[in-house]
């Protein structure tokens, strides 16, 4: 049920004023108007204006915020699946690299996951490749080395 004003300048009023981008007093200027702010106070209380303001803010809530609350919406469904598959894939890496045996570390969960109310899971970690033989004994050697000189210093 959609109610113009017959004047102008009240119509045009009500429309700067439902948008909410301005102040009272801005769209009251905005609309055309030049007297002081007494002419203002009696516009606002006006009860054919106070009923337009509220129709036009109904129209601008059913056109407007409707469809972005429905976008809104829509984006947390596709990010909890979006997550969902996030979560199978790195529950499938996690399970090829167990599969061979390569040493894998469970880490903190990140933020997207958390945020979309799903369980804790395991990141990916990049798998580090087998060691060649000679890098293994130089490391063995080292790690022997270090507790000959601890056992040197403390008497062990």
């Amino acid at each position: 049920m959609e109610c113009v004003l017959k004047n102008k300048r009240h119509e045009e009023f009500c429309w700067i004023l439902a948008a909410g981008r301005m102040d009272p007093v801005a769209a009251f200027r905005k609309a055309g108007y030049k007297g002081g702010l007494g002419w203002l106070w009696r516009l606002l209380n006006r009860e054919d204006i106070g009923r337009r303001l509220r129709e036009i803010g109904g129209l601008l809530r059913r056109l407007l915020i409707a469809p972005v609350a429905e976008a809104v919406e829509s984006l947390k469904e596709n990010a909890v699946a979006a997550a969902a598959t996030v979560k199978a894939a790195v529950r499938a890496v996690v399970v090829k690299a167990e599969s061979r045996k390569a040493s894998v570390t469970k880490v903190m969960p990140s933020t997207l996951l958390q945020s979309a109310a799903l369980p804790p899971v395991a990141a990916p970690v990049p798998v580090t490749p087998p060691m060649d033989r000679r890098r293994a004994k130089k490391l063995k050697r080292k790690a022997e080395a270090r507790r000959q000189s601890e056992a040197a210093c403390f008497g062990g």
